[in-house]
């Protein structure tokens, strides 16, 4: 167990749901920041971004124990959460997947 896992799960918690709040408001095409941008696919590009960023989101959270379901089992570990950090900047939320790779890096030291 990490002496900063306490810490880790916070930030991975904020991120987790900002991850998700974000993938919400870019599935209405309100996002407040894009990386990616899929101009010819404008409508259908969105709701595919929003479902997966929603995805990632609802995985930190799960990992953090926050929400528990009995299908998706994924372990807090510092591995994970660094990949659903850089998943969670590349479809969705830049702020909410610094912070859960932040919690990553926090649980790998």
């Amino acid at each position: 167990m990490a002496k900063n896992e306490g810490l880790a799960r916070i930030l991975a918690i904020i991120g987790g749901i900002v991850i998700v709040v974000e993938g919400v408001l870019g599935m209405l095409n309100k996002s407040v920041a894009k990386v990616v941008n899929l101009a010819f696919l404008d409508a259908l590009g969105a709701i595919i971004f929003g479902i997966i960023a929603i995805v990632i989101g609802l995985l930190v959270l799960i990992s953090t124990g926050v929400l528990s379901s009995k299908k998706a089992k994924v372990g807090f570990n510092g591995v994970v959460i660094l990949v659903l950090g850089i998943l969670g900047i590349i479809f969705a939320s830049t702020i909410g997947g610094v912070l859960v790779i932040i919690a990553g890096i926090l649980m790998l030291i």
